[in-house]
C-alpha cells in the first residue's frame, strides 16, 4: 500500500495504490484475465473508481487467500465487486454470510432489493421467510417507506404472511399514495 501525490494539475490528490500479482487474479476472474491480457489490455495501475479502498483491499485479500473479512458494512461491496470481476466464490461465500446475518429488522428490506438485484437465491428465501414472519412489524417499520414497488409486490403475492393481505394492501396503498381507482388496478395487477 503506498500513498502518492497526484501534482501534474497543481493539486494535491492523495490516493492509495494496491499491489497485486497478475499471475494470481486473471485465473480467477475472467475480467481480470481480459483486463490484463486480453486486445484492450489496460497497461499501468487499473483504477477502482466503484469502490473503496478498503472494500478493494478486502477483495484482493479474497483473490489471494479465499476468504476475507465480510462484515454488513462491506458485504455488499463485496458482492458488487464480485459480480463484475466474475468471482462466483466471493458471491457466494457473501450469499451465505448474508443469509446467516440478514435476519434483523434493521435494512432487512433494503437487503432483499441488494440480493434481488445480484441473485443471492439463499439470502433472498431467508429475508423473505423473516418478512413472513414479522410481516406486522415490518409494515409499520419508517423502511418500509422507502421500498421499491417490486419489493412491495413480493410481499403482497406471499402466501404465507403473518399478516392478513388487506393490512399489506393497505400499508402497500397508502405509502403509494393511491386514489381509490389505482388500488383496484393495483389489487388486479397483484390477482388479490
Amino acid at each position: 500500500m503506498d500513498s502518492e501525490n497526484d501534482s501534474s494539475n497543481n493539486t494535491n490528490v492523495s490516493f492509495q495504490q494496491l499491489f497485486a500479482h497478475s499471475f494470481i487474479l486473471w485465473p480467477t476472474s475472467k475480467v481480470f484475465e481480459k483486463t490484463l491480457f486480453g486486445p484492450l489490455a489496460h497497461k499501468g495501475p487499473i483504477p477502482v473508481l466503484r469502490h473503496s479502498y478498503e472494500n478493494f483491499k478486502e477483495f484482493l485479500i479474497f483473490m489471494y487467500l479465499g476468504k476475507c473479512n465480510i462484515t454488513m458494512e462491506n458485504v455488499m461491496a463485496l458482492v458488487d465487486l464480485g459480480e463484475f470481476y466474475d468471482v462466483k466464490l466471493l458471491k457466494d461465500q457473501c450469499d451465505e454470510f448474508l443469509t446467516e446475518n440478514s435476519t434483523k429488522f434493521e435494512n432487512v428490506l433494503k437487503v432483499y432489493e441488494s440480493a434481488k438485484v445480484y441473485l443471492l437465491i439463499n439470502t433472498m428465501k431467508k429475508v423473505m421467510e423473516f418478512v413472513a414472519q414479522n410481516t406486522v412489524e415490518i409494515l409499520k417499520m419508517a423502511e418500509f417507506l422507502n421500498v421499491q414497488r417490486e419489493t412491495i409486490v413480493d410481499i403482497a403475492k406471499m402466501k404465507n404472511l403473518n399478516a392478513k393481505h388487506e393490512e399489506v394492501f393497505e400499508a402497500s396503498a397508502d405509502l403509494m399514495g393511491r386514489t381509490s381507482q389505482v388500488r383496484v388496478q393495483f389489487c388486479t395487477n397483484l390477482k388479490c
